[in-house]
């Protein structure tokens, strides 16, 4: 069943076409196959969502929530993001609206507003591994918040980030461990300092026309600083001699 390619008969309607693939994704799913679920995944257009009913709109959702970042998942979060149909799911629309916004989301306070939603649809992330499609939600959203964090900062102590994502310290040093590893996450540790340092890595001439541009800038701060001075001094002067 997995291997059947049903976006190809042309003889089907589009419900069918998309129920059937769900249904693959979902034995996928049991099967723990994760790689394939994505792949089959893609093969149904958020267009074309809508036509099949609010219900594969949660799952298409949810299915790609979970999935780890990449600019695949962007793009199509984005996508979604502007069906007109998520405003009769706000929950969904919301969750969306959080991970496409380069904010820090509270997991907490997230599964609050949540957790009713995702109890109520018992087939929404895996069916039967929804417990662990929950763990996959949780760290999709840590590791949302992993990536604002380096937009924001390029150095920052790795007690103020446990402390922005409500982790110990060692969980937030597996994270960050892991999304670099993952080559997700552009980041060096200081263990002993406690310092993690968001930088792309700069080669020479990267390294030297940045110092240039400062120097130039400096340079030129300089001068209009003492242009100012001068001024000030005129006026002074002026002032004494009236």
């Amino acid at each position: 069943m997995q291997e059947v390619a049903v976006e190809t008969f042309g003889s089907m309607a589009k419900t069918e076409k998309i129920a059937f693939i769900l249904e693959q994704v979902r034995l996928c799913l049991d099967r723990q196959d994760y790689v394939r679920a994505q792949i089959l995944s893609r093969k149904i257009s958020p267009r074309r969502i809508h036509q099949s009913g609010y219900r594969f709109l949660e799952r298409y959702v949810g299915i790609w929530c979970c999935h780890p970042h990449d600019p695949m998942q962007s793009s199509l979060l984005n996508a979604t993001l502007e069906d007109k149909n998520l405003s009769d799911i706000p929950n969904f629309r919301l969750l969306l609206k959080q991970l496409v916004t380069m904010e820090v989301i509270q997991w907490t306070s997230l599964w609050e507003f949540f957790k009713d939603e995702y109890k109520n649809e018992k087939n929404f992330l895996g069916g039967a591994l929804g417990d662990k499609a929950a763990e996959d939600l949780k760290l999709r959203i840590i590791e949302h918040n992993i990536l604002v964090v380096s937009k924001y900062y390029s150095r920052i102590s790795l007690k103020r980030i446990a402390d922005l994502l409500c982790l110990s310290l060692q969980e937030a040093e597996k994270h960050l461990s892991d999304m670099v590893n993952s080559k997700s996450l552009i980041a060096k540790i200081d263990r002993p300092m406690g310092v993690v340092c968001f930088r792309t890595a700069q080669d020479s001439n990267g390294i030297l026309n940045s110092w240039a541009s400062n120097l130039e800038k400096l340079l030129d701060l300089v001068e209009k600083s003492c242009h100012q001075i001068h001024k000030e001094t005129m006026i002074h002067k002026a002032v004494l001699k009236a």
